[in-house]
């Protein structure tokens, strides 16, 4: 849900007493409107669950909206000026959904980790961080939000993945 336009309310989403609305490892991102840029969810509306995604949270109307293991960050878009919405490997929706469907909007393989958003990030490999000092978000994704744990780093591990260890790690 990224670059719309609605005319009154809701440039991403309007929802307005509808029965339940669960809502996972999307972007909501750069849409706009008079009122709720992302989402415009009404007061009658208290059934809406977004889980796993990156939404723009200061662009949002709330009326019984349940947030859960969102984020609220850049999505680093590979080349949002010529409408390519595939996911850099900075952004910070690589690695940070959960469980969905096995391939994403292009039939390209969801990692064991998913990503936020329609594309699953494609690098030709990943480099997986681990530091039991870490303090982020212990997704693996760089240093300061390295696994904790060597064991879910080689859970998460693909064929070409690459696991670096933080010096003096105590795991070897």
């Amino acid at each position: 849900f990224t670059d719309n336009e609605a005319v009154t309310s809701g440039g991403a989403m309007y929802n307005h007493m509808t029965n339940t609305i669960d809502i996972t490892n999307c972007v909501f991102w750069n849409n706009t409107a008079p009122s709720g840029d992302e989402i415009f969810n009404t007061d009658n509306s208290d059934n809406l669950t977004i889980r796993y995604s990156n939404i723009d949270m200061g662009k949002v109307v709330n009326g019984g909206l349940t947030l859960d293991q969102n984020i609220n960050a850049d999505p680093a878009f590979d080349n949002p000026a010529a409408y390519s919405y595939s996911l850099s490997e900075s952004s910070p929706c690589v690695n940070n959904g959960t469980a969905g469907p096995a391939d994403d909007i292009i039939d390209n393989p969801r990692d064991n980790i998913p990503d936020m958003g329609a594309y699953e990030y494609q690098g030709s490999h990943n480099v997986i961080y681990v530091s039991s000092g870490a303090v982020g978000a212990n997704n693996g994704m760089n240093w300061d939000n390295a696994f904790n744990d060597l064991q879910d780093a080689l859970t998460i591990a693909e064929s070409g993945d690459e696991i670096w260890i933080a010096a003096g790690a105590p795991y070897l």
